[in-house]
Parts: C-alpha cells; sequence; structure tokens
C-alpha cells in the first residue's frame, strides 16, 4: 500500500517536468520584450478569470419545488427533501473578465475598484457577490502589479516569477517528501505549536502540510539568491537593450537591478559589512518575504476551489492543473513586490 500511495503521488510528475521544460525558455524568451510581455500576461489573465468563474461557490437550490395542491404527500416529502448543488451562471460573474481586464490595464485602478460593487446589485446571491468582489480584489488587483514589474524590467519580472513559482514547486517536493519517507506532515508536530498551524492548513486543503509551506519558502528565498547569477549567464542570448543590464548581476552587484537598494537600507551604514554581503541579505529578505506572500495566494485560491467543490482550477496546464493554478502565488506577492522594491 505504501509503494502504491507513493506511486500515485508522484505519477503526475513526468507531465510537469515536461511542461517546465518547455514553458519556462518559452516565457524567459517572451518577457524579454515588453510588447510581447504584456500581451502573453493579459492572455493568462483573461484565462484565469475565465476559471474563476467556473470556481463560483454552489448554491442549494430545490430541484422540484413543492406542490401543494398535488395531494401526493410522499412525493411532496421527497420533492421537499430532494435538493441538489447547482452552480447556476450569473450576469455579474459573465462581466467578470471585462472588469478584470480594465482594473488592471488603467493607470491607477483605485477608482474603478470604488464603482465595482456596484456591479454586484446585478446578483441577489451574496456568495456570487462576494465572489465577484473577491476575484477583483485577489486576481485584478494581482495581475495589475504583474503588468508593472514587467514593464519595470526584464530582470524583475524573470526573477519575480521564478522566486514564486519555485516556492510553489518547493512546497510540492518537500510536502510529497514528507508523506513519501515520513507517512504524514513530518515538521507538522507539536513543536513550536506547529501542529495547530497544520490543522489550519488542512483545513483549507487536505494536501497542505507545514513541511511543504516550509519547503517552499526555502527554495523560493534561494532562487532569490540564485536568480541573479543565472540570469547574468543569459546575457549573450537576449537583445542589447537587456543584455547590458542582465550582464552587470555579476560584474557589478552593489549597482545592479536586483540589488534592492531600498530594503534594509541601514544595512549600508555598517561599515563591517561589505557590499556583496548587503546584497545578498536584501536579496535574501525579499526571497523570504515574497515566498511567504506566494503561500498566501496558493491558500486563497484552495479555500475558493474547496468553497467550488473542485480540485484544479482548469486542465490547460498539465501536471499542473489551470492557469490560475499556476498564478495563483503570483498575485498577492506581485503587489508586496511592486510596492516594497520598485515603487
Amino acid at each position: 500500500p505504501v509503494l502504491v500511495f507513493s506511486f500515485i503521488m508522484w505519477e503526475d510528475t513526468p507531465r510537469r517536468l515536461l511542461t517546465v521544460s518547455i514553458g519556462a525558455p518559452i516565457i524567459v524568451i517572451l518577457l524579454s520584450n515588453q510588447t510581447a510581455a504584456k500581451i502573453l500576461i493579459q492572455i493568462s489573465h483573461v484565462l484565469c478569470a475565465i476559471e474563476w468563474i467556473r470556481l463560483a461557490p454552489k448554491t442549494r437550490q430545490n430541484e422540484h419545488p413543492r406542490n401543494d395542491d398535488d395531494g401526493d404527500d410522499d412525493n411532496a416529502k421527497k420533492n421537499d427533501g430532494s435538493r441538489r448543488i447547482t452552480n447556476k451562471p450569473f450576469t455579474i460573474l459573465s462581466l467578470f473578465p471585462i472588469t478584470s481586464l480594465v482594473v488592471s490595464t488603467l493607470p491607477n485602478p483605485v477608482p474603478a475598484m470604488a464603482l465595482l460593487p456596484l456591479l454586484t446589485l446585478l446578483s441577489d446571491n451574496v456568495a456570487i457577490q462576494r465572489h465577484y468582489l473577491l476575484g477583483t480584489t485577489f486576481l485584478s488587483l494581482g495581475y495589475y502589479h504583474l503588468l508593472r514589474i514587467a514593464s519595470t524590467s526584464f530582470c524583475h519580472g524573470v526573477s519575480f516569477l521564478f522566486i514564486v513559482w519555485n516556492c510553489d514547486t518547493g512546497a510540492l517536493l518537500a510536502g510529497r517528501l514528507g508523506r513519501t519517507f515520513g507517512g504524514e506532515d513530518v515538521l507538522g508536530g507539536n513543536a513550536w505549536g506547529l501542529k495547530r498551524f497544520r490543522v489550519f492548513l488542512t483545513g483549507i486543503s487536505p494536501a497542505k502540510s507545514v513541511t511543504g509551506v516550509l519547503g517552499g519558502i526555502v527554495l523560493g528565498t534561494l532562487t532569490a539568491l540564485a536568480m541573479p547569477l543565472l540570469l547574468s549567464y543569459t546575457s549573450h542570448y537576449l537583445p542589447p537593450s537587456i543584455g547590458g543590464d542582465v550582464s552587470t548581476l555579476r560584474t557589478n552587484p552593489s549597482t545592479d537591478l536586483l540589488s534592492y537598494p531600498h530594503i534594509a537600507s541601514w544595512l549600508s551604514n555598517e561599515d563591517a559589512v561589505s557590499t556583496a554581503t548587503v546584497v545578498m541579505l536584501r536579496r535574501t529578505i525579499v526571497g523570504f518575504v515574497c515566498s511567504v506572500c506566494a503561500v498566501l495566494g496558493d491558500l486563497v485560491e484552495s479555500r475558493v476551489k474547496r468553497h467550488a467543490g473542485a480540485k484544479d482550477s482548469g486542465k490547460l496546464v498539465p501536471g499542473h492543473g489551470g492557469i490560475l493554478d499556476r498564478m495563483d502565488s503570483t498575485l498577492i506577492s506581485a503587489g508586496v513586490y511592486f510596492w516594497w522594491c520598485l515603487a
């Protein structure tokens, strides 16, 4: 049984590796051109918005309305007791992809965000209204910040995406390894109050684990440290306008685009700390914070999927699920990264 369980856990690994090996280089190439990057981001935005509609919370409705005049008590009781879960389409949700695109492209989305609650009047279902407003806050603002990060520079766009995506990957690998060799959540024991955290995670999704969360944060932080060096070796394959910026990641870390001078600026006042060490510490802080926010984004989508009774948001990405399953970790961390590191 243990071997069968392990096989089931890892059976999607080949599909995941194939998707990453093909998709990652394509994404890097497209991000090297700002126009192509914006088109790519907005295409994924539309697909995520469509998947968000499908994740609308299911509502209970009577399958057969009770008829008091039919004279059949047995049928009346049967019809009154039989209820089914339905996911009825609402006009307000059909408008969501359009309104979400509008919000993400505006120079200042705040006025539009203030007016969007008025659209909830088109539906008398409170659950659908909340789902629409959560989508606007979570998805629309997330893509608003993703567009701004990609427009800032190629280095920031690629580095940010790989930090949060590797956090996802680290969480998956650590969680599965923990269950394969430990049989359960290895780090989710009683120590340091982690048991309560495990209960919280499994309450959102049974597949979540403390081991997975910590593994994701570690790999995301390590990615923030390694990405500048890895990117520097791609400078010869990029357009000159980008290649020059990328090459400084290796030659001059104190002035490169990923030195994050506004993060922990007090470190630069310490004479005993070298410039390279300061930059490494700043990248570690950025990687840690973005990874934590990536976990939060993943938990938000997991909660929405649980209310919708869905395992995945879609099937467009082999081995990963839907586009939203791949992008959920970027949506909260994008706002934090933009306003903390770039604005």
